[in-house]
């Protein structure tokens, strides 16, 4: 009874076909533009926890995420409320970096970004507590984070959640003493 680990994984591949992608403006009139987006998500959750004595245990948990996302079937919103989708919204084409307007009626700029993206995370934490005397404790927690986005779109979700190993980690150690009085 003095070990316990617990794991999860989950991976998810949601599409969603109005997905606001960016606002820009064309002759004077803000224009909205919406996209389909494919997400794909892989992560996992372990919590380790060992109690070398009841007074004196260790505790880990750890969390790599990774996210990527392609948009395409750009759109145009027009009359955001109508039931009607062919009123609510007019395709775009993407010619060279620009999205068109397929009536005609002007150019969309995309030049200033790519809404596909990948990203990736690790969050952990260890924790050292030791109860030094009755309702008295010390603890020592490390806590480990990278992170990465890109705004460019990575095929595979488990290659993405690999190079993770490649990122720099920020680190922070915090140190926590807490002692109880009796009146």
């Amino acid at each position: 009874d003095n070990f316990s680990i617990s794991t999860i994984t989950g991976f998810s591949n949601e599409v969603d076909n109005s997905q606001y992608v960016k606002q820009t403006e064309v002759e004077q009139k803000k224009e909205y533009v919406v996209g389909k987006i494919d997400r794909e998500t892989l992560y996992t959750t372990l919590r380790i926890e060992y109690f070398i004595t009841p007074e004196l245990s260790l505790q880990f948990y750890g969390r790599p995420y990774a996210s990527i996302c392609k948009y395409d079937s750009y759109r145009n919103g027009n009359i955001s409320k109508s039931k009607d989708l062919s009123e609510r919204y007019s395709p775009l084409t993407i010619s060279g970096d620009n999205l068109i307007d397929e009536k005609g009626n002007g150019y969309l700029d995309f030049t200033t970004e790519n809404p596909d993206f990948n990203f990736q995370e690790f969050r952990s934490n260890f924790v050292l507590r030791w109860e030094y005397k009755t309702g008295s404790a010390f603890y020592f927690v490390w806590t480990n984070n990278l992170s990465n986005y890109e705004s460019v779109y990575n095929p595979s979700v488990i290659k993405s959640l690999k190079s993770l190993s490649n990122l720099e980690a920020q680190n922070a150690f915090m140190i926590k003493f807490s002692y109880w009085f009796s009146l």
